[in-house]
């Protein structure tokens, strides 16, 4: 399935140039490019164990002529075709380094320790030891086969009887790309069966039927096709950070399935579970979409691929769950729930956990506090970084080959420092010129930096071979020395019009954190250049580092935007601010131990490690959802907040518990990925949906258990018939909303005709509102009943109670009525939660009472 989609579209682009944003031409960057060129070389390193001789020089021209030939190669450079002007006394020889050694083979290897001293070659074509050299190749494509070229250069050894003497090692960007390229490929090949086989095998213990298990796995594989389609249709490539996308739409999906399945069960027909699950899944849907979409303010590029690419995955999820799996689970499907051993251990933990929340509500709510506090303040030590290796495993030999030729040349990342004078020749002044030399010698000390060259060097080296003298000569002589002497690779390093240059820097370093302080002390040298003289650095990990230390901020932009988004939604769908806060708590919680363990266990937050507090948030609240709303319809029902928090922990425990475990393994499944950071980020992933799984069956009920919950959907669906506020004095000066909002939180109810409502003489403290029918008041005076009133709609009885006073008459429902009871304790209730909506009933009340009074 998958090799048929990605050869069909799906792009794949392993490189650490997916985490980079595009340069802008006008930018450092983008100028470096222009005028230099972006490197995309190969280096190929033959390595020895003693200072080159003539064979070795003979071997590094073979193997360079053979690559020449290769149509993976388009073209290349290497040592022995260096020429570097030497003069005699009657003319300048310009010689290459092949034909020297060819010439008198006996020298070859006092050559190669001459031109392992040559500050233009050390550490770019030759080793500070002259024991290995490099040959750098331009592949003909943007991605090449690091096979394919070893075998190339081994046969060359071989056919020479060169290979006991030298060995090889291969690096480069094109190389690592499709290196990287072919472990993601493998990585989702394996994974991806693997995770599907543990989701079935959950399915299977969990329901014990097939259907069970194949009609989600059929859904599942629906929405992954839909997503990965999705994804080729709008260009979205499988990279080091979208490669996440596929296992979460797989675990994603089957906590759909789970929640659709176990509804399903309980209520016996697909009509049923559709409607109970459709307003969940809404929410949840957006929800979570909103938390992915959060990330699309990250700077990574990947990253905002990926928020893309996972909001659609997560719609294509619950898209096949509501539309496939209803039809499947009506043509076949399971009778009964999961093993009642299993369905009793769940209840019962469940009962205990809601005797736990009701006896220590207040001790839970405090400690989750304490742990909230103190978790943030561990946040402050959170850093950034990744390795530019990143997207290669630890046992890959390209990671040796890199490592070796890290060490061997002084380092084998490659940068630069751009500087620009602004105007032509400007960096042929003196001033600038002793600038540049002094910038040079400064980064050469720097710690981390292996080499440091520029244009300088070179015309130092042909100043020498000319005219003896090895300092830098006056600027028109400079200019005349490399116009007419200096080999073409000079203007690699300097513009023709001498305005800008281009100093290259080597390091042994790979971790985006510690290029970071590299960097800071880079800038704070350019920072003392004369101020005709702008530098900036550049290079692939340049921008890496840059972006990558951008990270945090841009995750804490990310999770800000979530949170808002998120806490939006569930103020709307609650209808109250203070409920959409108390629901926000039980998922930030989760997040905030995230970040603090990162700090405390100085985990970096990489790439795919940023992902994962959007994506728990955006996941966790969900569950949060399931269990509000269902907490919501018991409590309506039961008329007992502190009873419905315990009956709707018990009933949602299964599908909670089976999701998050299925989440959980999914993302499990990750941590054998052969790339660290994905493995890191399955691990951590799951440990933060386990610590939500806690938070939503412990906390949110102890949060909810007298928060007097209401749903907008509630506030749309209640009927007060025509103008409320106009027609009951009760809701007078109140908005629509405002009066399905005290309705809501008080107890609207039928009475069938011949209700007794109210008895004479008795006391008590409910008051009445009638909505609709008819009611009759009458009293029993010396035995003889007489009807005082009939009331209808908007009629309000039973205040008296509110008072202390005993009923004054008895009421009956002459027809079906509909009536609204409230209590003292419900007035209490709006009036903390909605204080604008108490303080106008109780006026109407007094006017009511006062009108009363005054009719009497």
């Amino acid at each position: 399935m998958l090799s048929g989609v990605i050869g069909n579209g799906l792009q794949i682009d392993a490189s650490v140039d997916a985490l980079i944003a595009s340069s802008d031409p006008d930018s450092a960057q983008g100028q470096s490019q222009a005028i230099f060129g972006r490197s995309d070389a190969v280096l190929i390193g033959l390595l020895g164990h003693e200072p080159l001789n003539a064979d070795d020089f003979a071997a590094i021209r073979a193997v360079a002529r053979a690559l020449d030939d290769s149509p993976l190669i388009d073209r290349s450079s290497d040592i022995t075709r260096v020429s570097l002007p030497a003069a005699d006394a009657d003319a300048l020889d310009v010689s290459s380094v092949y034909s020297r050694v060819r010439d008198d083979p006996g020298a070859a290897t006092q050559l190669a320790r001459e031109l392992a001293a040559n500050p233009v070659l050390r550490g770019q074509l030759i080793s500070a030891g002259g024991d290995a050299a490099t040959i750098v190749v331009t592949p003909a494509t943007a991605s090449v086969d690091a096979t394919a070229l070893r075998r190339l250069a081994q046969s060359t050894l071989d056919a020479g009887g060169w290979n006991e003497r030298l060995a090889i090692a291969i690096t480069g960007p094109p190389v690592l790309k499709q290196a990287a390229a072919g472990v993601l490929v493998a990585d989702l090949k394996r994974l991806l069966p693997l995770m599907f086989a543990v989701m079935l095998g959950l399915l299977a213990v969990a329901f014990v039927h097939w259907a069970a298990v194949l009609w989600p796995a059929l859904v599942l594989c629906t929405a992954l096709l839909w997503t990965l389609a999705a994804m080729a249709g709008l260009g979205i490539p499988l990279n080091l950070v979208t490669v996440v996308t596929p296992p979460l739409v797989i675990t994603l999906g089957l906590a759909y399935a789970m929640h659709y399945l176990s509804a399903h069960l309980d209520l016996g027909t697909a009509a049923a579970a559709l409607t109970e699950q459709a307003r969940a899944f809404r929410l949840t849907t957006l929800t979570t979409v909103v938390g992915l979409l959060a990330l699309l303010s990250n700077p990574l590029p990947a990253v905002q691929q990926f928020a893309l690419s996972a909001a659609i995955g997560v719609v294509c999820a619950v898209g096949a769950t509501l539309l496939i799996l209803p039809g499947l689970l009506t043509v076949a499907g399971p009778r009964r729930g999961m093993p009642d051993a299993f369905e009793r251990r769940l209840q019962a933990l469940g009962g205990w956990l809601g005797q736990v929340v009701i006896s220590h509500r207040q001790l839970i709510i405090g400690a989750a506090v304490l742990v909230l506090v103190g978790m943030l303040l561990a946040t402050s030590r959170v850093h950034t970084g990744t390795d530019i290796l990143s997207g290669l495993p630890d046992t890959s030999p390209l990671r040796d080959d890199f490592k070796t030729l890290n060490a061997r040349f002084d380092g084998a990342n490659r940068f630069g420092v751009l500087i620009d004078g602004y105007t032509a020749d400007a960096l042929l002044q003196r001033a600038h010129i002793d600038a540049i030399a002094d910038l040079q010698q400064q980064l050469a000390e720097l710690p981390g930096v292996g080499t440091a060259s520029s244009f300088l060097d070179t015309a130092r080296v042909v100043n020498r071979s000319l005219r003896g003298d090895v300092a830098l000569p006056s600027s028109s002589t400079l200019k005349q020395l490399i116009v007419f002497a200096a080999p073409g690779e000079i203007y690699d390093q300097v513009d023709p019009q001498f305005q800008r240059a281009l100093l290259i820097l080597t390091t042994t370093l790979t971790d985006t954190a510690a290029l970071s302080d590299l960097l800071t002390d880079i800038e704070a040298l350019t920072s003392e250049l004369p101020g005709s003289l702008q530098a900036s650095t550049v290079g692939g990990s340049v921008e890496l580092a840059q972006t990558i230390s951008r990270l945090a901020q841009g995750q804490g932009v990310s999770l800000g935007i979530a949170m808002v988004a998120i806490f939006v939604v569930l103020c709307v769908v609650f209808a109250s601010v203070r409920v959409g806060a108390l629901t926000m708590l039980p998922n930030l919680l989760p997040v905030a131990i995230y970040f603090g363990l990162l700090g405390l266990a100085g985990i970096p937050l990489g790439p795919t490690t940023s992902l994962v507090a959007c994506i728990v948030l955006g996941i966790a609240v969900d569950d949060t959802l399931h269990y509000l709303l269902r907490f919501n319809h018991i409590a309506r029902a039961a008329a007992d907040e502190q009873h419905a928090a315990q009956a709707a922990i018990q009933a949602v425990i299964r599908p909670i518990t089976l999701t998050t475990l299925a989440l959980c393994l999914g993302f499990l499944t990750l941590s054998g990925s052969a790339l660290a950071e994905q493995a890191r980020f399955g691990l951590l992933a799951a440990l933060t949906l386990a610590l939500a799984w806690v938070s939503d069956l412990v906390l949110t009920p102890a949060l909810g258990a007298r928060a007097g919950m209401i749903t907008l959907w509630d506030v749309i669906k209640l009927d007060l018939g025509r103008a409320p506020q106009d027609s009951i004095p009760l809701l007078r000066d109140l908005s629509t909303r405002q009066a399905r909002i005290f309705a809501l939180l008080s107890d609207l109810h039928t009475v069938p005709a011949g209700t007794r409502v109210l008895s004479q003489g008795e006391s008590g403290d409910e008051v009445f509102v009638v909505i609709d029918g008819t009611l009759q008041v009458s009293s029993v005076d010396a035995g003889q009943r007489i009807e005082i009133a009939q009331l209808t709609r908007g009629a309000t009885i039973g205040e008296v109670g509110l008072f202390g006073l005993k009923r004054t008459a008895d009421v009956d429902a002459q027809t079906d009525a509909r009536l609204l009871r409230f209590t003292p304790e419900d007035l209490d209730v709006i009036q903390r939660r909605y204080p604008r909506i108490a303080a106008r009933v109780y006026q109407n009340l007094n006017r009511i009472q006062a009108e009363r009074r005054a009719a009497s």
